[in-house]
């Protein structure tokens, strides 16, 4: 329950918001992130922020997040990006507010306990606990010569979940959601 509770407060909300042409609605395309530096550093995925950036058809009108305690803040410019590894680093707007950040652990071994804090099919702030089923190295299938360190868990996580912090017992970033 602790780490959970410690979890919340680092994980968020990550949304992106769009007028599509010939419709009167705005829809938000939610995903998980979670927050590095107290004063606005965000990690989701590339596809995350992709999908906002490199839209056509839509309006883009918003990219930004949504803490647990419900504030929300602007993504103000995009520090990094690696499509490859599918991770983008993000800064947004704090108004001065800190934030808590995740504090960063060493990779996970086959066989150790992980959990992941992420927002899967639109339930918000779902904690699920698995295991490390294996580590490996994978092509990348856009790439013709990248090769990425991947880890499978077992823990549960769906759409929406994209960008989610995998944790260790202790609360340290692991790894990342980045497919189903």
């Amino acid at each position: 329950r602790d780490l959970a509770h410690q979890l919340r407060k680092s994980t968020v909300l990550f949304g992106v918001a769009f007028d599509v042409e010939n419709n009167d609605q705005i829809h938000v395309n939610p995903a998980t992130g979670y927050i590095i530096d107290e004063d606005g550093i965000v990690v989701t995925n590339h596809h995350v922020v992709e999908s906002f950036t490199f839209a056509e058809g839509v309006s883009k009108l918003a990219m930004g997040i949504a803490t647990d305690e419900g504030k929300v803040y602007l993504v103000t410019e995009v520090l990094s990006t690696n499509k490859d590894n599918d991770l983008c680093i993000v800064r947004v707007d704090t108004r001065g507010d800190k934030l808590t950040a995740l504090p960063i652990g060493v990779p996970a071994q086959q066989g150790d306990e992980v959990f992941v804090m992420s927002h899967p099919v639109e339930m918000l702030y779902y904690f699920s606990k698995g295991v490390v089923a294996r580590n490996h190295i994978a092509k990348d299938d856009d790439s013709s010569a990248m090769y990425v360190r991947t880890m499978d868990i077992t823990a549960d996580y769906a759409a929406g979940s994209s960008g989610g912090p995998i944790v260790d017992q202790f609360g340290n970033l692991v790894s990342t959601v980045s497919s189903t």
